[in-house]
């Protein structure tokens, strides 16, 4: 492989790198709005926990309160608990979607990383074949000029 192919090659690994690492932003994008998901459910089940504490303190003391007060009271803590197991099962789904963006956060950063280390690797290479190349030329300018000496040196018959 010439040094113009290895050029090339890595211009094309850095476009491709570059590519990844906007992959690699929008998965952990993806991942930060899951938290953020699970953390407002998780305060709407705390809010619904507190509502059925509170509500079932009223219960426990009911005072002065009517037979409609209690019974309404009763279908409340009713709706709340029924509340707080629809909430559980979204949270359930978005902590479940939070570890699906997870992974594939952290395969956008795998891959990201290979692009990386195969463009490391070329860059390696191109140096190489550039000092290779450089020697080279270095060489033959010193027999060029080696062989002019030995000329100059050779007595003429």
């Amino acid at each position: 492989m010439n040094s113009h192919d290895l050029k090339f090659q890595l211009k094309r690994l850095d476009r491709l790198f570059h590519i990844r690492e906007t992959f690699v932003d929008a998965a952990e994008a993806r991942v930060k709005l899951a938290e953020q998901e699970v953390a407002r459910i998780e305060e709407t089940a705390q809010e619904n926990a507190r509502k059925i504490q509170h509500t079932m303190e009223e219960l426990a003391h009911p005072g002065e309160a009517t037979g409609m007060t209690v019974q309404s009271a009763q279908n409340y803590l009713q709706l709340l608990r029924s509340r707080a197991a629809e909430i559980q099962r979204s949270l359930d789904a978005s902590k479940a979607l939070l570890e699906e963006r997870r992974r594939e956060w952290t395969e956008a950063m795998r891959e990201q990383k290979v692009v990386e280390t195969m463009q490391e690797r070329r860059l390696q290479q191109w140096m190489r074949q550039d000092a290779t190349a450089e020697q080279k030329l270095t060489d033959e300018v010193f027999i060029g000029r080696f062989v002019r000496e030995i000329r100059n040196l050779k007595p003429e018959t």
